[in-house]
């Protein structure tokens, strides 16, 4: 905390590239202890969890945290959700604890206050002296903010605009649903869940189909035939083994988690996509067709390793 104390001090608006840098430089420094800690493959995706939910940190200097602190998030599921079907208990209980009490609520805190907290005002004064005054025991309030109150409070009221007629009623969701029919699961409209199928309810001839869910993660465990992800956003796939391919259509965020074996992975009209591989399946082929931002993440043999021991490649448009 001293090190984020340290960043706000650099308040005034000439020093906010020093802001971002200095916040930067330290998370940077923290990353680096944590990755020459001493190399344990059983907390290796609680390690990620951990420096993922550091990035949270810089949200504090961001004008509007809303997508980046999203997009923190996700990756902090991303490896949280091979916690969660470990089946190791005090590992689940760990990742929900820093997860939820840490990590959710340090950003939904960020989005609550943002456009009052880290904000500066422009014409103010020094925030650096303002903090000393208040560590010393001083009042918070400038000299600068007290003829701005006055200002509110002396501030004309608006015209009340006329009330607008309302808005025609919003179309009802549809209600989610997981049904097999014959060799296919159809699992569709799901939010912000985790939907499982476990190793008895696949075999080699299985299709699964997940059509417009959002924010949720599907795990899918034992061998199956294909999958196919059907105008979802923002949501996770994770399979064992796949014989045929899985496939993406009109996707938003959505990342495909290999543990195993997979020959195809297609992506069509999508954006965002990740699809992250193992030793065991980087012979996978992938086709994309009108798709952007599309990224491979494959882990380095222990020769190329530097600083991280995964690596990611975009995959041409």
């Amino acid at each position: 905390m001293r090190n984020i104390i340290h960043a706000i001090t650099l308040s005034k608006p000439e020093k906010t590239p020093d802001l971002i840098a200095v916040v930067s430089d330290h998370i940077k420094e923290i990353d680096n202890k944590i990755f020459k800690l001493p190399k344990d493959l059983s907390l290796k995706n609680h390690m990620k969890v951990l420096t993922d939910g550091i990035q949270l940190c810089q949200l504090v200097v961001f004008d509007d945290p809303h997508d980046m602190g999203k997009e923190y998030i996700a990756q902090i599921d991303f490896f949280g959700n091979r916690i969660l079907t470990s089946n190791v208990e005090p590992d689940i209980q760990w990742y929900k604890v820093y997860r939820q009490e840490i990590c959710k609520n340090f950003f939904e805190y960020l989005i609550e206050a943002y456009h009052n907290g880290m904000p500066f005002d422009l014409n103010g004064g020094d925030f650096k002296e303002n903090y000393k005054t208040v560590s010393e025991g001083g009042p918070s309030t400038t000299a600068d903010a007290k003829p701005k109150e006055e200002e509110k409070k002396e501030a004309p009221k608006e015209v009340e605009k006329p009330k607008q007629s309302a808005k025609p009623a919003a179309k009802p969701k549809n209600p989610p649903s997981k049904i097999k029919r014959g060799k296919a699961w159809d699992i569709a409209y799901y939010d912000k869940e985790t939907i499982e199928l476990n190793e008895s309810e696949v075999d080699m001839s299985t299709a699964v189909m997940v059509t417009a869910c959002t924010n949720s993660n599907v795990v899918i465990h034992g061998k199956l035939n294909n999958v196919s992800l059907t105008a979802c956003k923002n949501c996770a796939v994770l399979v064992d083994s796949v014989i045929s391919a899985v496939e993406l259509i009109k996707c938003d965020g959505v990342k495909v988690v290999v543990h195993e074996k997979c020959k195809t992975v297609a992506v069509d009209r999508s954006s965002k996509t990740g699809v992250y591989l193992n030793e065991n399946s980087m012979d996978v082929q992938v086709n994309t067709t009108c798709s952007t931002s599309t990224f491979l993440h494959f882990p380095l043999k222990e020769k190329d390793m530097h600083e991280n021991d995964e690596a990611s490649l975009g995959v041409p448009e």
